[in-house]
């Protein structure tokens, strides 16, 4: 129950994030790319619906022969540490993206750095989407076996409804498998990847606003030099 709780805040934290970047990257409008915005979301839309038709096309040969019980299990293991490994990767994208952007004058008229946000966030909601479906997955398996072990099913263990990655990443979508969900994660975010990798050759163009005033530390430590280089000077005259 306390993994559960965990795995639930954790999810509810990406979310927030994402939609913070998210948020961010719309404030971007105000210097007019709007229709970059427009151009960004209708791809995300376009892709989604591509990798939905690829998906349900290749449902057939993507199935496994005789997924069993203990297969399962492993693989919800080692996608919900793949999970959190690319959300926490992702994390960390958006925000070397907002560090690297910050005071550089004309830099959010660029184009890319809204597509990057965008599709950054975008990806990030999708691996909350994976993190917070694996519990439900996992429940849905477990019930399966405990029937099977009430039944005294000669394949105990072994049933279709344990190819996780087919199954509906949620109950109530059930038209909507935890494969598409990943793909669309792997997809969003190779695409934002991209995006980022113009950002920052663009990066050179724009450079760091200056300082208008010296901060107190800079004060500070000019003062003191320039202490040591009075006594300095009198101790060789």
């Amino acid at each position: 129950m306390k993994q559960h709780f965990w795995h639930i805040n954790y999810v509810l934290v990406l979310d927030l994030i994402s939609m913070v970047f998210i948020a961010i990257a719309f404030y971007l409008l105000t210097h007019e790319q709007i229709w970059v915005a427009i151009s960004t979301l209708a791809a995300i839309c376009l892709i989604a619906i591509i990798i939905f038709k690829a998906n349900h096309n290749m449902k057939g040969a993507a199935l496994i022969k005789n997924p069993t019980f203990e297969g399962a299990k492993d693989a919800l293991e080692r996608l919900s540490d793949w999970a959190k490994w690319l959300s926490g990767i992702q994390t960390a994208a958006l925000g070397g993206l907002a560090l690297l952007i910050n005071n550089r004058p004309g830099i959010e008229k660029e184009p890319f750095v809204l597509v990057t946000a965008l599709l950054f966030g975008v990806a990030l909601i999708c691996s909350a989407w994976v993190l917070s479906s694996l519990p439900s997955i996992s429940l849905r398996i477990y019930a399966t076996y405990g029937s099977q072990m009430r039944l005294k099913s000669p394949r105990t263990g072994t049933s279709k409804k344990y190819e996780i990655y087919e199954l509906p990443f949620y109950h109530a979508f059930k038209g909507i498998p935890l494969s598409y969900v990943v793909t669309l994660q792997h997809w969003y975010w190779g695409i934002g990847i991209l995006s980022f990798t113009w950002v920052l050759i663009q990066l050179p163009n724009y450079k760091p606003k200056q300082k208008d005033k010296a901060s107190l530390i800079d004060i500070q430590i000019n003062k003191e030099s320039n202490i040591a280089l009075y006594r300095t000077k009198n101790i060789y005259t």
